[in-house]
């Protein structure tokens, strides 16, 4: 609602957004729960559960196919560095884009089992100084906007 999207728009972002990681149901739980740095290997398999996660939706054949933007493309990077495809800049979707900022400052903020939990400023100076070039400027700025206004306009 923020960014004026249109109530089609914000069913299929919050759908994609709300199942983004789905696919991690089918990682091992020792992978996902692990303390400490991930093997080379652990990693590889924690990567697969954008794939798997596509392949849930598409399989369930409940959800619209433009769902699964953000699914697929929420460890995407504006840089080029995310994966799985290592895509860039305007070759991501908004809703990819969207879904990036989202997970990465949910992640940040959140207690993890390899991390504590950090404010919302902290993780916030993270996003934009130590992985600058990550996110969509203008879509980050309004987030920062977003998390900073009292009401969903």
């Amino acid at each position: 609602k923020y960014l004026k999207f249109d109530s089609k728009e914000l069913h299929v972002l919050t759908t994609g957004l709300l199942l983004h990681d789905i696919g991690k149901t089918q990682i091992e739980h020792e992978i996902i729960n692990k303390r400490g740095k991930l093997t080379k290997d652990e990693f590889e398999r924690i990567k697969m559960h954008v794939e798997l996660g596509v392949e849930n939706i598409i399989q369930s054949g409940c959800f619209e196919s433009i769902a699964v933007i953000p699914v697929i493309q929420h460890h995407e990077k504006c840089n080029g560095t995310g994966y799985p495809k290592g895509i860039r800049g305007e070759m991501l979707h908004k809703y990819g884009k969207l879904a990036g900022i989202v997970d990465v400052y949910d992640a940040l903020t959140t207690r993890r089992s390899y991390a504590f939990a950090q404010s919302p400023f902290p993780a916030l100076r993270v996003m934009s100084d130590e992985m600058k070039g990550s996110f969509d400027v203008d879509l980050l700025k309004h987030f920062v906007l977003f998390l900073g206004s009292n009401k969903i306009k």
